[in-house]
Order: structure tokens, then C-alpha cells, then sequence
């Protein structure tokens, strides 16, 4: 992995996938002292337990936080949460990477399901 100089890091969707892997990648430089925000929507869920586990290897470096992307309150409640945690030092590094995958196809998904999947996926980032 080329060299990252970045030292605050939030990472949504981090409990699996692209970004769990990232966060593995990053823990082996320990050159660095990293901070790393890892949100997701559901941290005591049955997905997150190989994040739970690294938080537990690494606690002075990742911080897990509960990020609903369909929800603004969530969304504002993680900020605030990773906003008092920064103080003035701010974010050097965003992996805005958390999604949903739909259940079914074209044709068996609900006109709700289109819906709660692009609120998620599109608006969610922004």
C-alpha cells in the first residue's frame, strides 16, 4: 500500500467490504498514528464483528460510530459525535464508501425498495 499521510480518518461503511479491508491495511503502518471514525449502520449487528474485533485490537485508534445514511438525524448525531472527538484538528482523509444492495432485481424490487436504496446510495453521501 503506497504511503498515506493522513492522520484522522472516517470511514463509512467500514464494517465490511472496500473499507474493512483499508482499515486492516492501514493498522499494519504503525509508523503512523492514526485516528480512524469507522461508521456503520448497525455495530453490534452479526456483520460487524470482525470491525468490533479490530476496535478491540487497536481501541486508542479506532472509534466505531453508528451512521444510518437514509437517516439526517443519524447523519447529524455521527458528526457531532466525530466533531467533539476532533476538536480543531479536523478530518484529513474521507472513504465515503457505505451502500446498500437491493433485494431482488428490476423486476421483484418494490418502487419503496428503489427508494430506500437510492436515498442510501445517492443521497446519503451528500
Amino acid at each position: 500500500m503506497a504511503a498515506v499521510k493522513a492522520c484522522n480518518i472516517l470511514s463509512t461503511g467500514a464494517n465490511q467490504g472496500l473499507c474493512l479491508e483499508t482499515i486492516k491495511q492501514l493498522l499494519k503502518d504503525s509508523s503512523q498514528k492514526w485516528h480512524i471514525f469507522a461508521f456503520c449502520h448497525d455495530p453490534d449487528g452479526p456483520k460487524s464483528g470482525a470491525l468490533r474485533e479490530l476496535a478491540k485490537k487497536h481501541p486508542s485508534v479506532i472509534t466505531i460510530i453508528r451512521l444510518d445514511a437514509d437517516d439526517p438525524c443519524s447523519i447529524k448525531e455521527s458528526a457531532k459525535k466525530v466533531g467533539s472527538l476532533l476538536g480543531n484538528s479536523g478530518l484529513n482523509l474521507l472513504v465515503n464508501n457505505a451502500g446498500k444492495m437491493g433485494s431482488g432485481n428490476i423486476q421483484t424490487s418494490s418502487v419503496e425498495d428503489m427508494k430506500n436504496n437510492f436515498n442510501t446510495n445517492m443521497i446519503g453521501p451528500f
